[in-house]
């Protein structure tokens, strides 16, 4: 409902917009044709006056009448004498509108003037005195209809309106579906988003519901003490840590999406990150009878950021030791490939099938089945955050069985290494992936 509401309004925007250009160009290219027009006009007029003129000097009376008798040409000719009375109209034109401009001429003030000689006959009049050997004998009137411009004018004015009718029709239909292809990205935007806020939502009830309910139970029985409740006490402790980790992770993504997200890239020795990492983790493994073999190429150091590589780590050592075989070995390996940082980890556990691959790093994504555990599927979110902020490349390989999640990184960092110094701070979040909220199956 929003949406369509959106597009009309997008679309009566557009339209009105488009309008209003169409309008501001067609009234401009009027305006100015008609500044062309009159001034043509008027540069007829005054020509044939200043013809007709040196005519009435040279020629005798009755051979400028008789030339002058028809206006072929569209120019018609009146002159006046000294007392105001008309002496030659042949074409009849009306000279009570023409006898201000002619006393005006008489006067000194000669020029070009428009006048209506009837109602809707508009007309150019050119005025000139005329002198008979220096003494001022009469004036000379010259005048054109402004009806043919008017009229043509009025045609290319339909013309225009013909064409912008047609334009908005066009803009009309195009502009339909060009807003919902605008909108296209703002609803998938809106739908994850509320996808991922019902997520959240869902798997934030079940930690505070279990503790909720522990509350219950303690208000219920006074006096029982921590120890009678041992199993609930720690029930509520893990469901506080994951519910703790949970809101980490959804911080994190919250600043990935808002361009808050940052990497501080600094020198780092990799190799002993990934081994320190690895004696780190396995306590984990023990815990949940799994072997985990950490062995990395000695000596890698890179420009990259040593708290989100470590965090990569946990993530992806995690999900290997939760998904993978029960009481198998997760696999850690880092080496170099040109300039680049390898590294793979690999468990020995049902897999993820290939139509999944691409699925796994969209929000609170789950698989069914036994790589479905009770993470919330944010870990490879924000490892596929921390690898493409690093302008590296994560990749999900089957491993027969089980799965290997490769990860390639530059060692230089995102940025050439002349552009930056030690422990340099980059902004990732916009500019690091196409898609900064992908997640994982942990």
């Amino acid at each position: 409902m929003i949406f369509g509401s959106l597009r009309k309004r997008l679309l009566l925007t557009n339209v009105a917009v488009m309008a209003a250009i169409l309008v501001a160009l067609g009234g401009g290219i009027l305006l100015v044709m008609d500044r062309l027009l009159v001034a043509q006009e008027t540069s007829t007029v005054e020509s044939d006056l200043q013809r007709a003129v040196i005519e009435r000097r040279e020629l005798t009376q009755d051979e400028f009448q008789s030339r002058h008798t028809f206006f072929t040409s569209g120019t018609f000719f009146v002159i006046w004498d000294n007392s105001g009375n008309v002496t030659f109209n042949p074409s009849g034109a009306p000279t009570a509108q023409l006898r201000s401009s002619a006393m005006t001429a008489l006067s000194g003030h000669a020029g070009t003037v428009p006048v209506n000689l009837q109602p809707n006959q508009p007309a150019l009049i050119a005025s000139q005195v005329i002198t008979d050997q220096g003494v001022t004998s009469g004036v000379l009137q010259a005048g054109r209809s402004l009806e043919p411009m008017f009229s043509v004018e009025r045609e290319a004015l339909l013309v225009m309106l013909g064409a912008g009718l047609a334009a908005l029709l066009v803009i009309v239909v195009a502009g339909w579906f060009l807003t919902e292809r605008a909108l296209v990205p703002i609803r998938q935007a809106m739908d994850r988003q509320t996808r991922f806020t019902a997520d959240a939502s869902h798997e934030l009830r079940t930690p505070l519901t279990i503790i909720d309910a522990g509350l219950q139970v303690f208000g219920r029985h006074p006096d029982q003490t921590i120890g009678d409740n041992a199993q609930l006490v720690d029930s509520m402790s893990a469901e506080t840590q994951r519910m703790k980790r949970l809101v980490d992770d959804l911080l994190t993504l919250a600043r990935v999406d808002s361009g808050q997200a940052e990497l501080r890239l600094g020198p780092t020795d990799v190799s002993q990150l990934v081994i320190s990492t690895g004696r780190d983790l396995q306590v984990l493994a023990s815990s949940r009878g799994d072997r985990l073999d950490v062995q990395s190429e000695p000596l890698i150091e890179g420009q990259v950021d040593p708290d989100r590589l470590r965090q990569l780590l946990v993530i992806l050592v995690d999900n290997a030791i939760r998904h993978g075989e029960p009481g198998g070995t997760v696999d850690v390996r880092s080496d170099t490939v040109g300039h680049d940082l390898r590294l793979e980890v690999s468990d020995r556990g049902p897999g993820i099938p290939a139509e999944h691959h691409s699925k796994v790093f969209e929000p609170f994504y789950q698989l069914d089945g036994s790589r479905s555990g009770s993470g919330a599927g944010l870990g490879l979110a924000i490892a596929r955050w921390i690898v493409s902020a690093h302008g590296g490349t994560i990749k999900l390989i089957d491993n027969d069985p089980g799965l290997v999640v490769r990860i390639v990184l530059p060692l230089r960092g995102p940025l050439d290494e002349a552009q930056r110094g030690p422990g340099h701070t980059r902004s990732t979040a916009k500019d690091a992936a196409g898609n900064p909220n992908p997640s994982s199956s942990a």
